[in-house]
């Protein structure tokens, strides 16, 4: 070869490389970027307020814009949506954009357990496709028989909302078993007996996750739903406005609504409904919630009315929670509320 050729081919090479460590250092650098904007994304999802929930749906969209294939990303972005509806998105505007999050995982890659676990919960809370939520809890475990994707864990809570408590404290049992410094693992097996009536052993599990996370304002919240039915009211309304001081939610404002009539505080009961309904004039506040506050009041007309606009806005509570919830216990013997639980998907 003469030499002129020799460091022409010399040099293409040198370019080519060249080039390829370049593509390989910005494919890595690109991967790092989209995993540290999802770890921020997981941290801010589970944070329950509004803004925070939003800023974790800002740091998935970002990591999906650098990489359309970031299928963490997109399972993130689902989680987020769910956990803002009916807390604060009406779950018609939430609900959707979690199936599509899910729906696009599974599009790429249908062996992700994951995504089967996600799919499974819009099925329960917004399709209210009890046994459609079955089996995507199914599949996930299917798919990964040995690892806890937080099917076991749903399938309780799809157990809790059947009214089959037993066989829900056995999926939730597992999963506290599995990881007992879960404050969620365990305020959840609290609800399923707070929702069996059986009061102490649900306050029990409450202190569990308070002693593992203090800052769970759900555990507070619970907490103060038990205090309550025990006729505990002092301690109850101690309770709930703890959860409140910790985040600030309408869900939180109507326990308080709620315990605080049970305490014969009717014009501070009042008082608090006043400020929820005002606020929800401005920001969502889920029918459920306000039906919860009107049911504390005593006002039945208006509880129902609550109960039928959050049926029309499809709200997950009615599918988790109506069946077993004591709140309307007063209301079960009525054909209005029967009615409802029919077409919830609920046997009354």
């Amino acid at each position: 070869m003469q030499p002129w050729r020799g460091r022409l081919v010399a040099g293409v090479l040198a370019v080519a490389l060249g080039g390829l460590a370049a593509w390989g250092w910005q494919r890595t650098s690109t991967a790092a970027a989209v995993r540290e904007l999802e770890f921020k994304g997981n941290f801010y999802r589970t944070k329950w307020s509004e803004a925070e929930i939003r800023r974790g749906i800002d740091y998935y969209d970002r990591a999906i814009a650098l990489d359309a294939n970031a299928l963490d990303a997109y399972g993130g972005l689902a989680s987020a949506w769910i956990f803002l509806s009916d807390l604060h998105v009406s779950p018609r505007d939430a609900m959707p954009r979690a199936r599509a999050a899910a729906e696009e995982v599974l599009r790429r890659d249908e062996a992700r357990a994951d995504a089967h676990v996600t799919l499974g919960v819009i099925k329960l809370q917004y399709d209210w496709d009890f046994a459609g939520a079955d089996r995507e809890f199914a599949r996930a475990i299917e798919l990964e028989p040995a690892f806890d994707t937080g099917a076991r864990f749903l399938r309780g809570w799809l157990r809790m909302a059947e009214g089959r408590l037993t066989d829900a404290q056995v999926d939730l049992q597992r999963a506290v078993e599995q990881d007992p410094s879960s404050e969620m693992n365990l305020w959840s097996l609290g609800l399923s007996f707070y929702f069996a009536r059986q009061y102490e052993a649900a306050i029990e599990q409450y202190r569990r996750a308070i002693a593992a996370e203090p800052r769970s304002y759900w555990a507070h919240m619970s907490l103060g739903w038990a205090y309550e039915r025990q006729g505990r009211v002092a301690d109850a309304i101690a309770a709930i406005e703890q959860a409140r001081r910790l985040v600030d939610t309408p869900q939180v404002v109507a326990a308080l609504v709620h315990v605080q009539a049970s305490a014969g505080r009717r014009a501070e009961a009042e008082a608090t409904m006043t400020s929820l309904l005002e606020y929800a004039k401005r920001k969502y506040v889920s029918p459920y919630d306000l039906a919860t506050a009107s049911a504390g009041l005593g006002d039945d007309a208006e509880t129902l009315a609550w109960l039928e606009k959050a049926y029309e806005e499809r709200s997950g509570w009615l599918a988790l929670r109506l069946k077993i919830d004591p709140t309307f216990d007063s209301l079960r013997a009525d054909d209005r509320f029967r009615d409802l639980l029919t077409r919830v998907g609920h046997t009354p």
